[in-house]
């Protein structure tokens, strides 16, 4: 409550955040630590610069340029790239060359 009066003080008789942005910052437990995809518009991978797509069952930002996962952290994307866990093998597993399809 201190925290929110500051920012109303601050902000000179204006909230600087809304409520949905204190949530989202919030360590109360309240709010589900899921990942806002739509933070995927301006984030790029570190390494490639090259845009990052999610993937909701592993829970991870995936840079196909570069074969590269990082994980996702209470709901916080974790770009270091030591962090991150290769999948550049798992990619070419998944795919199978044309000339190896009947």
């Amino acid at each position: 409550m201190i925290c929110r009066r500051a920012l109303y003080v601050i902000g000179q008789g204006k909230f600087l955040f809304t409520q949905p942005t204190l949530q989202r910052f919030s360590t109360s437990g309240r709010v589900a630590n899921s990942f806002d995809e739509s933070i995927l518009k301006i984030l790029v991978c570190p390494v490639s610069r090259k845009p990052l797509r999610y993937d909701r069952e592993k829970n991870e930002l995936i840079c196909d340029g570069s074969g590269i996962a990082y994980p996702i952290v209470g709901g916080i994307p974790n770009l270091v790239p030591q962090d991150a866990r290769i999948i550049k093998d798992e990619l070419k597993d998944n795919v199978k060359s044309p000339k190896t399809q009947n």
